[in-house]
């Protein structure tokens, strides 16, 4: 999937392959800017890098997991019994 806007391009992608013999899939996205003559004079991607490449290295990737868990349990929803959120 593509848009455009003036001079500038929106695209949805999905990138597949692997990676230490195991499948490796995330989507992503990118902007594209051209000049007015049609050359590219700038291209950024964006990807969740976290969670798509730096999760599968050894130690970076056991950090990402014990901050991800750590964040998922201070996540907890407010006891709305408490008094002092009662309206």
């Amino acid at each position: 999937r593509a848009a455009m806007d003036g001079n500038t391009c929106l695209m949805a992608w999905r990138f597949e392959g692997k990676l230490g013999g195991r499948q490796w899939t995330f989507n992503g996205c990118s902007t594209v800017t051209f000049s007015s003559d049609g050359i590219v004079t700038d291209h950024v991607d964006y990807w969740d890098a976290a969670q798509n490449f730096y999760r599968r290295l050894p130690v970076i990737g056991w950090v990402i997991s014990r901050i991800k868990r750590r964040l998922a349990i201070h996540r907890r929803t407010p006891d709305l019994s408490d008094s002092k959120t009662k309206a």
